[in-house]
């Protein structure tokens, strides 16, 4: 009997020699597989991080135009307002362009939107 445990005895070891390199190679394909999917999250959130960056931009501009914008409205009212400080009769025109102007700068702030204008009736 001690002849047939030593057979199989032996006949296990080298299946387990045989198949050792394949266990190996399947655990580190699972290794492989789990950093593949870390780095794929990874640049993922790059992705995610590059497009809050580029959004960050798009407002920075407008934003500077925004500002230009308004200070030259603040130019155009202040001339406004000297003109109708140096005339003696300001003309019913001049009156309604500062009170125009004078009122948009006081009553609605820049609209800072990347959206498309509403269209619908």
């Amino acid at each position: 009997m001690s002849d047939r445990n030593l057979r199989i005895r032996v006949l296990m070891e080298g299946a387990d020699r045989l198949t050792r390199p394949m266990r190996e190679a399947a655990a580190g394909s699972s290794r492989l597989a789990q950093a593949l999917k870390t780095t794929r999250d990874r640049l993922k959130d790059l992705e995610a991080a590059q497009a809050s960056v580029g959004e960050f931009r798009q407002l920075k501009v407008g934003l500077s135009e925004t500002e230009r914008k308004m200070a030259e409205a603040q130019a155009r009212s202040a001339r406004l307002g000297r003109e109708l400080a140096q005339t003696e009769n300001p003309t019913k025109k001049l009156r309604t362009e500062f009170d125009t102007r004078a009122g948009n700068q006081r009553t609605s702030p820049p609209s800072i939107s990347n959206s498309p204008p509403d269209c619908r009736n």
